[in-house]
């Protein structure tokens, strides 16, 4: 099975393998086969948040993270993004999940309203770890996207693209591409989007083709924050 062929199969109860490193990757698992999420980080894995939390973050005196229509709001964050019309929403309280630490929450999975199984169209994961001061936005979103690219360079077939800063919002942000030939979503992107408190917002993005990956990024011209990531 090739590291793109880990798909999840069915409404996600995912879960945290053991053994895993601390730094924050992406991945897919084969288990997901059976509703499971995790890998070592060398593993041959595919693009998702490794590390997500079981509780949606619903500060005091803050209304719950909702959807109204097609836009979802984060209050914690500070963040309200309007996604396509095509696609079906889970939010972190939908999606069973295990993860001790709570350093990391899977906020918001959307998935393709004729697909609403397998993996994720788009998956908006909130990585509370702060980076060290002193780190510029870019070189935060580097580090991390390094280590995703790290996943896949010696994996034959697949195609990794050079960082790219984009800014669809009027804000900074950076994208990694990757491709392979095995799966059907043969067209990924990692999203970093640096915080100005340095903690980071990381979108996975899997496509079937270049058109609509290059569509699903370019839709997070909607995501919007009330004090923007400068």
């Amino acid at each position: 099975m090739s590291p793109f062929d880990q798909r999840l199969s069915e409404e996600p109860a995912l879960r945290l393998s053991k053994g895993h490193p601390r730094p924050s990757c992406f991945c897919w698992q084969n288990e997901f086969q059976s509703g499971a999420l995790g890998s070592p980080m060398r593993s041959r894995i595919l693009l998702l948040p490794c590390l997500i939390a079981t509780c949606a973050i619903v500060c005091a005196g803050q209304a719950p993270d909702d959807v109204r229509g097609h836009t979802f709001r984060h209050n914690a964050l500070g963040l309200t993004y309007t996604f396509p019309a095509t696609f079906t929403p889970k939010l972190e309280h939908e999606i069973p999940t295990r993860e001790p630490s709570g350093r990391e929450h899977l906020i918001l999975a959307l998935w393709s309203e004729s697909a609403s199984t397998g993996p994720p169209r788009m998956a908006f994961l909130y990585d509370m770890k702060i980076r060290p001061a002193g780190s510029s936005r870019k070189q935060i979103a580097y580090r991390y996207l390094a280590d995703v690219r790290r996943l896949w360079v010696n994996i034959r077939g697949v195609k990794i693209s050079e960082f790219k800063e984009i800014s669809p919002a009027g804000y900074s942000i950076w994208r990694l591409d990757l491709w392979q030939p095995d799966t059907l979503a043969h067209f990924n992107s990692a999203v970093a989007i640096p915080l100005a408190d340095r903690r980071i917002l990381v979108i996975q993005v899997n496509a079937p083709s270049q058109g609509a990956l290059d569509a699903e990024v370019d839709s997070l011209e909607e995501l919007r924050f009330d004090k923007p990531p400068m």
